[in-house]
């Protein structure tokens, strides 16, 4: 993550990427030197502690509709990922990005 933290002002990081593309074709994207974390495995995960249930940012709505810890006992978690977009956008979008992206 150097190059992230050398670089940070011109660098958007992206994981399922589908709003940068978007925002890269009608530039409102500021920014063309996108970095992939796509692959930081520990950023991608589900968790049950306790109480409490923590789930990774780079977690995908797939993975959230197939988790037996949310649809054990957090199925309010499960159902608004049923409704995101397609098949293939459940599988690419993450959490993370859903959170962090204003549009």
């Amino acid at each position: 993550m150097n190059v992230l933290r050398e670089r940070s002002e011109r660098i958007k990081p992206i994981a399922g990427g589908t709003d940068a593309v978007i925002q890269l074709r009608e530039g409102a994207l500021q920014t063309k030197e996108l970095l992939d974390i796509s692959r930081l495995g520990e950023l991608r995960y589900i968790l049950k502690e306790g109480s409490r249930v923590r789930i990774g940012a780079l977690s995908t709505h797939s993975g959230i509709i197939e988790s037996s810890i949310l649809n054990l006992a957090y199925r309010v978690l499960v159902e608004p990922s049923r409704i995101i977009g397609v098949i293939q956008l459940q599988n690419r979008v993450t959490i993370g990005g859903n959170l962090a992206n204003p549009h």
